[in-house]
């Protein structure tokens, strides 16, 4: 069930491994960011993205890792978005990280894995502003709400409560370390600042 943590934000955590699907009103309708962890999970999102009765305009992927690259035809045909370098690793690595999510998980539309654009320089469909980091994962983005990374134009969000168990990455890691491994990055604005 999509839980309201701030106007125009909601939160589902998955009671698989109790990863957060976050729902961000935009400009234009939704924008569904890691939206789901399995086909059931997808399903469920997209029940409640119904009931909410806005459009969905865009996907976002935080990071690429399998778990993340995950989409639902009920979503719709839109734009799925994730930061260069992620958009890059998930391409590079796409066949790999469907069979890893076919492993793991049940339910998958895995014709619909992974495919991901970078986002647009303008920051396109996203509210504020979009922090790229690779603390976690090459492309990392925090999302919503549990960070400073992310900035709604319109306000902060609260922290979200969230734990994750380690997931494999879908690539190898970053060979980059220490300062420059954790440096971040802005990757774009709705003002189109770079």
């Amino acid at each position: 069930m999509l839980n309201e943590v701030a106007d125009g934000v909601w939160v589902r955590q998955s009671e698989w491994v109790w990863s957060n699907a976050i729902v961000v009103r935009g400009e234009g309708g939704l924008i569904l960011v890691d939206p789901g962890i399995d086909g059931s999970d997808l399903n469920q999102l997209a029940d409640d993205v119904d009931r909410l009765g806005i459009p969905v305009v865009a996907g976002f992927s935080t990071h690429p890792h399998w778990d993340h690259l995950l989409w639902h035809s009920r979503f719709g045909d839109v734009p799925r978005y994730a930061t260069a370098a992620g958009a890059h690793a998930a391409s590079e690595a796409r066949e790999r990280g469907q069979r890893m999510a076919a492993e793991s998980a049940s339910g998958i539309p895995l014709e619909l894995f992974g495919l991901v654009t970078p986002l647009p320089a303008d920051g396109g469909p996203m509210p504020g502003e979009i922090v790229e980091h690779d603390a976690h994962a090459i492309g990392w983005v925090t999302p919503p709400g549990t960070s400073m990374s992310w900035s709604p134009a319109t306000a902060p969000l609260p922290r979200v409560p969230r734990w994750r168990p380690a997931s494999p990455p879908i690539m190898p890691i970053s060979p980059r370390c220490g300062e420059e491994r954790n440096r971040s990055t802005r990757v774009g604005d709705r003002a189109g600042r770079r």
